[in-house]
This record gives C-alpha cells, structure tokens and sequence, in this order.
C-alpha cells in the first residue's frame, strides 16, 4: 500500500510541474502579444505619418513655399484637417491638427522646410512615442529640389 501512495505522489509532483511549465509559458506568450500590439499602433502611426508629411510637403512644393496657398489647399481637399492654421512672428510655421496628430511645417527663408509629425490625442495619451517627445517622423522639404 504504501509503493501505491509513493506513486501518486510522484504522478502529482509531475503534473504541477507541467501545470507550472505551461503558466510560465503563457505569461511569455502574452507578454508577446501585448508588445506586437504596441508595434503594430507605432508601425500604423508611422506609416500614415509619412503619407500625411508627403502629402503636404507635394503641396508646398506645388505652391512655390507660399504658406498660404499651402494652407487654402488643405482646407479645400483635405476632410481629416480639423484647424489648418499659419503662425510665427513672420508666418513661417504652419500647423495642421488631426485626430491622432499634428503637422508642423516650419519654412526658411532658403526654400526649404521642415515637417514634423507630432502624436496627440489617443496616441499621445498611450505615450507610445514617448521616448521621442511625441515625434513620429520628421522630413525636410526643398522647393525646386528633391527631398
């Protein structure tokens, strides 16, 4: 009776490692799926980002640098722009709000600009760019030039 009991004790002792093996390994796995989650909100980010920055930055180009006219265009063809706004001592800076981010074209005097997209809202609030103040992507935009 008592080879019966040592039996038992030993099957028992196996299944609460496996029991132990398997939680682990589970933890691991969700682990996994919460991080491919927050990549997938950067890659998604990122990648309208880039079409938004090159969007506006065909458009400046397009309109010879003139703020303005940069500006007229957006509010007429693009629905998502919340507040199309032009600011700066000397009107130098655009800034266009979305949803989820904001654009911010800072023109120099040499034809040129720069183009920051910046995440507000719902992006900023899950501080998934935290790490870099709240810029997803930048780019620089020559008039008469390349980028």
């Amino acid at each position: 009776m008592q080879h019966r009991d040592r039996g038992s004790a030993l099957f028992l002792m196996e299944l609460v490692i496996a029991v132990l093996f398997f939680s682990i390994c589970s933890a691991v796995c969700l682990s996994m799926f919460g991080k491919s989650a927050e990549i997938a909100l950067r890659s998604a980010a990122l990648n309208e980002a880039v079409v938004r920055s090159s969007s506006l930055a065909e458009i400046y180009k397009a309109e010879g640098g003139r703020l303005e006219g940069v500006a007229d265009v957006l509010r007429q063809m693009d629905e998502e722009a919340r507040n199309v706004r032009i600011s700066g001592g000397d009107g130098s800076r655009l800034e266009v709000e979305y949803e989820d981010m904001t654009l911010r074209l800072e023109a120099s005097g040499d034809r040129t600009a720069g183009i920051t997209a910046l995440a507000v809202g719902t992006l900023e609030e899950k501080e998934t760019f935290s790490s870099t103040d709240g810029e997803i992507y930048a780019l620089k935009v020559r008039c008469g030039g390349g980028y």
